[in-house]
């Protein structure tokens, strides 16, 4: 499916912070849609049975990890009206690691995997915004905020 890209004379801020994630890891434009895929084709069940995810999802804290974390997202105001800031990732992830004592790579790993659908991927301070604006544009298809990620995986883990 091609998207097409509508934006409005005053989105060139989100236009920005979209190739901002995206291009590091492109050498050529032609390599732009599938890197764009995590922001436009979030599939939870395939993130769970994906065998690069496996290891992650098998580490002792992981299952900790990802009901506090959802937990965590549920209950956040800024969360649940798809506003989430960088900051207040930050800080839901630090309580997450304060109440389950994981750190590292069994607690940002476990945490990437929900969002983005794998264990490796770009940084949240970058990935959040583009997610949760991009869930309240008018676009082809719709961007899964955080929130909207955090309800399909656990529904996903849960069956």
């Amino acid at each position: 499916m091609k998207l097409k890209w509508r934006w409005a004379p005053g989105d060139i801020s989100k236009r920005q912070a979209s190739l901002y994630l995206l291009t590091p890891s492109v050498d050529r434009l032609d390599q732009l849609p599938d890197r764009a895929s995590l922001i436009f084709n979030y599939d939870a069940k395939a993130a769970l049975a994906s065998p690069d995810n496996a290891e992650v999802l098998g580490l002792p804290h992981t299952d900790a990890v990802l009901t506090r974390f959802t937990v965590k997202i549920l209950e956040d105001e800024q969360a649940r009206e798809n506003k989430l800031t960088p900051e207040g990732f930050k800080k839901i992830v630090n309580e997450v690691k304060a109440e389950t004592g994981a750190k590292g790579k069994e607690l940002f790993h476990p945490i990437r995997i929900v969002i983005s659908g794998s264990h490796s991927g770009p940084e949240f301070d970058k990935l959040i915004p583009i997610l949760e604006e991009g869930s309240h544009l008018p676009l082809p298809k719709h961007v899964l905020s955080v929130k909207e990620r955090v309800e399909e995986f656990a529904k996903a883990r849960a069956k």
